[in-house]
């Protein structure tokens, strides 16, 4: 009696588990589209400061970044600031690689800089688009000749795919490690990992990398050329960027400036990487090598209007195009330029694109308005010190005017009932058991006592029919609602590149997890009825007198037990083994389980119909046994629900 109440708790508190939160723990390594921090700044200066004068940024860079080596133990970090004409700042901090003692050259120390390569992708497709070699507003299935991309929801366009609201569901596994042993090329790996779409495309963003490496193969197919030797012939070489590649093998000669990168454990303590190249050759959504020198021509161009020195990588209409607004969620709320995103912060329009992979972090800022960019990466990290950069450099230079206060409607509490509820991100798998990462990686949207929305523990007050607006910091916070005026959707002001839906029905997660607890619950107490009953009512224990009577009772506890057993192991384990679940054969092991348990499942419901048919055996184990058999069948809809049964992938 005292095992089965300690069973029933173990589990209980199993199952239990994923009610404790309701944040969004961002598994997706999604650096830039993380919350940013709402900071508050104390340091106000009282001067404006020149950030095209070398002093200031010397003084603000300098104190800034060394201070965030020694907070953060981080071993390096390198630095170029530039204007529309100049390089007005360049430095390296720290180290390049510790145990050589080799310092970070801003010249020649070269960082993988991760999605910040797709602005050369971008790039890449203005110059075509340019030409007149590619139509923005077309199908680019008319691109595609060795595959096609299916497209249930209509045509997507080169233009969705820079505004990442193509409409693909994400793996993420891709960007864990292959095997090194195997090589995929750039058509292969587009081919063998396509994700499924999912939605409309142009309707809301769900950043994709798999949707910008799928650009820079259509820039190579249109230039007759590998997306490499096309990038350096066309941006690389003629911007002077010598130490700069997609290649993921590198020469001798970048080889050995290819920054050692650092992972850094509980204790702060660093751990030199092997750096993994994907078993691909190159991918044009994260694959650029290069310095902080290289990188500041790109940014002069950008910043000049297509133009550096006397070369030009984008007519001076071009780069105007691209650095315009072009997909939004909402008016009020930053959105897409050409492949940058938008980033409100002080009053002043950035253009911005992030990156990160293993344990780097970088950042490309261009303040257009201003003319002035500057480029930040580091070869680790495990607090993100990016935003820091950003904010601070922001309100160092270019102070905020102050923001009206804001106070809640005292109606609120009842007209804004139907933005309460659970949410998640579209940036995300859905046709994968990764799916069911939902159910603990969601957001919780509800009204505090004094009036507020809040989201995350952020205060937000209404200032428009389905727009709201944190009262001290001025960050926006939007709605979409359908024909009907139910919420379907909620958007960040400083995350353009993501939205969050509205969970409904079995999807939602207190309603997904209470299906759950109560199938746990009845099988468990169809199980330890019989022998509870025996040991209350002092009866003696019922000797079932045929085989089928026997199988009938093996059947029940190995698929009682079996789906009990699944479930606390699969529960457990999931949440390590489904970010990176291509390479993870545990993973496929796990998944083979349910179907084990269906088959005994099938056995167990022929059983179960010949007993009652036969009217043979005790009435009690029928009952019991038809009882599991029942919720069983429930628990089987409720893995299929979720991918876990019916979903075998590569």
């Amino acid at each position: 009696m005292k095992k089965i109440i300690f069973i029933c708790f173990f589990i209980l508190s199993i199952i239990s588990i994923p009610f404790l939160s309701n944040t969004n723990a961002e598994y997706y390594n999604n650096s830039s589209l993380n919350d940013l921090s709402f900071k508050n700044n104390n340091h106000q200066p009282t001067l404006v400061k020149d950030p095209n004068n070398e002093t200031e940024l010397q003084l603000f860079f300098d104190n800034l970044l060394e201070n965030q080596i020694i907070d953060y133990t981080l071993p390096g970090v390198t630095l170029s600031v530039v204007n529309a004409t100049d390089i007005l700042y360049l430095k390296g901090y720290g180290y390049a690689n510790i145990e050589e003692s080799k310092a970070v050259s801003p010249n020649s120390t070269i960082f993988r800089i991760a999605s910040v390569s797709k602005l050369f992708t971008w790039t890449a497709v203005m110059q075509l688009y340019e030409q007149g070699l590619l139509d923005l507003d077309v199908d680019i299935n008319n691109y595609l000749t060795a595959f096609k991309i299916p497209m249930p929801y209509g045509p997507i366009t080169m233009y969705d795919l820079m505004s990442h609201s193509l409409g693909f569901e994400d793996y993420f596994f891709y960007t864990g490690s292959f095997n090194k042993d195997i090589y995929l090329s750039l058509e292969d790996f587009l081919i063998e990992y396509m994700p499924k779409c999912v939605r409309p495309p142009g309707e809301v963003s769900a950043y994709s990398n798999y949707g910008a490496s799928l650009a820079g193969y259509i820039v190579g197919e249109i230039a007759g050329k590998p997306f490499p030797p096309y990038v350096e012939e066309k941006i690389l070489t003629p911007l002077g960027m010598k130490r700069s590649t997609f290649w993921n093998y590198l020469s001798a000669g970048l080889e050995e400036d290819l920054v050692t990168e650092y992972s850094i454990d509980k204790n702060s303590n660093l751990h030199p990487l092997v750096i993994d190249p994907y078993g691909m050759g190159y991918d044009p959504a994260g694959s650029l090598k290069t310095t902080a020198l290289d990188i500041s021509y790109f940014m002069r161009a950008h910043l000049n209007n297509g133009s550096f020195n006397s070369n030009r990588i984008l007519e001076e209409a071009t780069t105007q195009e691209m650095h315009t607004r072009h997909f939004s969620h909402h008016p009020n709320l930053d959105g897409f330029a050409h492949g940058f995103f938008e980033l409100t912060i002080n009053g002043k329009r950035i253009l911005n694109h992030g990156g990160s992979v293993s344990y780097t972090r970088s950042e490309l800022v261009l303040i257009p308005e201003e003319q002035i960019g500057f480029f930040v990466s580091y070869n680790a990290y495990h607090i993100d010190p990016i935003w820091d950069v950003v904010y601070e450099f922001m309100d160092y230079f270019y102070p905020a005017e102050p923001i009206s206060e804001l106070e809640p409607d005292p109606n609120f509490k009842q007209t804004g009932k139907k933005f309460i509820g659970n949410y998640r991100w579209t940036r995300g798998p859905y046709s994968t058991p990764a799916v069911i990462n939902y159910l603990i990686e969601y957001k919780h949207v509800t009204i505090d006592k004094d009036g507020y929305l809040v989201v995350s523990g952020i205060q937000y007050v209404q200032v428009g029919e389905l727009l709201f607006r944190e009262p001290e910091y001025g960050f926006y916070l939007a709605f979409k609602e359908d024909t009907e005026g139910k919420i379907t959707h909620m958007f960040y002001s400083h995350v353009p590149a993501n939205a969050l839906e509205r969970l409904s029905g079995a999807d939602n997660p207190p309603i997904a997890w209470s299906i759950c607890s109560v199938i746990v619950l009845t099988i468990l107490i169809s199980l330890a009825y019989l022998p509870i009953r025996r040991k209350i009512m002092k009866e003696e224990k019922y000797l079932p007198e045929t085989k089928i009577e026997r199988f009938t009772k093996l059947a029940t506890l190995i698929t009682g037990w079996g789906f009990i057993g699944f479930i606390v192991l699969y529960g457990g384990f999931s949440g390590i083994l489904l970010v990176t679940e291509a390479v993870f054969p545990i993973t496929r092991v796990l998944l083979v389980i349910p179907y084990i348990l269906a088959f005994s499942l099938l056995v167990l419901i022929g059983l179960i119909m010949f007993l009652w048919i036969k009217k043979q055996g005790s009435i009690n184990i029928r009952i019991n046994a038809s009882i599991i058999a029942a919720i069983s069948i429930v628990f089987v809809w409720w893995m299929i629900h979720w991918n876990i049964l019916g979903s075998f992938y590569a």
